[in-house]
């Protein structure tokens, strides 16, 4: 922690009854040095900011879907409508029927017991008369976190207008009153928080892993390229009708295969074969090895995943650590070694970073591969995230009434 040292005025405040820290000038002169109380941040307030600064994205949208016949039109705190797309001419529809199915009147925001924004309702009345039974039509839609279509975290403005929201259902309960319920991504605690980095809510180990098992992540080195996928492995049995769909000869072994669990090695070659006038390039797998398939409890086993972190260690003599704790989850059971009497296996070692990819690969001890990796989702997980420095002042009275000056100075411990 770095202290700013004031030590020409005391101001007005609250100051942390304990004793004082007592300083020397480099003139012999002392001081008795205070901080003032900080007001802790309210978290509450920190997640309800985040989630409304997501929800002005919303703002001026209107969003088209269609379901079978009818089509919806769905503008936020506006209007909702429904109406039949007719074709007329080429490139040009018309409206008919067209119905409103209610003005904006209010919305409900909920929020999960840590005050995150769960659920948006909006609810919309006086609408077109209904025949059936001279009402006016009303609706509500709701919406909720919907994580498809996002390839990473994104902050609000980066989602493009048509991947804002999609539809999941429209339900008619009563007759003329509407239940639209949509998804979007910008209710997703990732996107909500995007722009509020130092202040992401904390997950668990769990849940990080949740969020990287669909993560697949490739390295070319040289001779070799490797990758490595965090999916859940399959059952044997899976994986032998997996196998018998994709038998193929040699030469169809391609690198388009699906590989989504484990880690591997492999070597690419490429064919150019013609045709006439025609070109074509075909790339293939030479040769290729298993590096081992993650364990099953790495899913939902928070003790498990506590147990695979690794502290980094101190310096001997410095007393120092620079290095972030890591996550090491080991892959067994890969292809049998050729030069000892082992399988092959990799240690995937997983710290915070700014983005998700492969830093390194290192060859620790024969047929088996450290995986040094960075992810960024990772980094929400308490204690994985690099220490912030922080500085705080410090306000000083010279002990023998004696005005000192302004200087910096730092604490170690």
């Amino acid at each position: 922690m770095t202290f700013k040292v004031l030590t020409d005025y005391l101001p007005a405040g609250e100051l942390i009854p304990s004793n004082p820290l007592r300083f020397t000038n480099s003139e012999g002169q002392q001081f008795d040095c205070y901080s003032l109380k900080e007001e802790e941040e309210d978290l509450s307030s920190v997640i309800s900011e985040s989630g409304m600064h997501a929800l002005e994205r919303f703002k001026q949208t209107c969003t088209m879907f269609s379901v079978g016949w009818w089509s919806y039109e769905w503008c936020y705190q506006k209007e909702v409508s429904q109406f039949h797309i007719e074709p007329r001419k080429v490139r040009e529809t018309r409206r008919n029927p067209i119905w409103s199915l209610g003005i904006y009147e209010h919305n409900e925001i909920l929020t999960d017991a840590d005050g995150v924004i769960s659920e948006v309702v909006e609810y919309f009345s006086g609408g077109q008369i209904c025949h059936e039974n001279d009402m006016q039509r009303s609706s509500e839609v709701h919406l909720t976190c919907c994580e498809k279509n996002m390839q990473e975290t994104r902050r609000p403005i980066d989602i493009p207008a048509d991947q804002i929201a999609s539809l999941d259902r429209v339900v008619e309960p009563d007759l003329c009153y509407y239940e639209i319920h949509l998804c979007t991504p910008l209710l997703c605690p990732d996107v909500m928080f995007a722009e509020l980095p130092h202040r992401v809510r904390n997950i668990t180990l769990v849940e990080f892993m949740q969020k990287f098992k669909s993560t697949c992540l490739k390295r070319q080195e040289q001779w070799w390229s490797y990758d490595a996928c965090f999916g859940p492995p399959k059952s044997m049995s899976q994986e032998l009708v997996s196998r018998k769909k994709q038998k193929k000869s040699q030469k169809e072994k391609s690198e388009l295969q699906e590989f989504t669990s484990g880690a591997r090695q492999y070597r690419m070659t490429t064919v150019v074969s013609q045709s006439g006038k025609a070109v074509k390039h075909m790339q293939y797998i030479e040769a290729e090895f298993s590096l081992g398939v993650p364990p099953l409890e790495m899913y939902d086993n928070e003790t498990a995943l506590q147990e695979a972190v690794v502290q980094p260690r101190s310096h001997p003599i410095k007393r120092t650590t620079h290095a972030l704790p890591s996550l090491q989850i080991e892959f067994t059971g890969g292809k049998a070694c050729d030069i000892e009497d082992v399988t092959r296996g990799s240690t995937m070692e997983i710290t915070c970073g700014s983005r998700d990819a492969i830093q390194d690969i290192i060859e620790d001890k024969t047929c088996h591969y450290v995986f040094k990796i960075t992810s960024r989702a990772i980094c929400a997980v308490p204690g994985f995230a690099p220490p912030q420095e922080m500085v705080s002042d410090l306000y000083c009275d010279p002990v023998d009434d004696e005005v000192g000056t302004v200087r910096e100075t730092e604490d170690n411990d």
